[in-house]
């Protein structure tokens, strides 16, 4: 499992939460700050979604992640919760299954289903 402090403080939009990423924070201070490769069409989100009207699925999952260390949760238990207060983006989803590749989803169960595979691997618990 990645440490407590790296899953509650990190941001997908700034460090690699993928499984070839950091473990710890120490880890994540040495390496430095790696902006996502999509971070400049994303500046200005709040964290939520982006101005144009997308949500990102990294941040989804981040959060997922983040319920489950703070409640003592399982991911599934968690993604129920995220699957109750989903809204749908005007212009979709974004998501990245490698921090290389990106595509828009519109179909927000396969969204969900993604945050929920994100989650885990943010965890380490595949």
């Amino acid at each position: 499992m990645r440490e407590r402090e790296l899953i509650l403080k990190s941001s997908p939009c700034d460090t690699n939460l993928y499984g070839s990423g950091p473990k710890t924070t120490k880890e994540a201070r040495k390496e430095g700050q790696k902006p996502c490769p999509h971070f400049e069409l994303c500046n200005g989100m709040d964290g939520t979604g982006f101005k144009k009207g997308r949500i990102c699925v990294m941040q989804m999952g981040v959060q997922v992640a983040r319920s489950c260390v703070r409640h003592g949760a399982s991911v599934s238990q968690q993604t129920s919760v995220l699957r109750e207060r989903i809204r749908v983006p005007q212009d979709g989803f974004i998501w990245s299954p490698d921090r290389k590749t990106f595509r828009i989803l519109t179909n927000p169960e396969e969204a969900i289903q993604f945050a929920q595979a994100f989650a885990r691997t943010v965890l380490r618990s595949n």
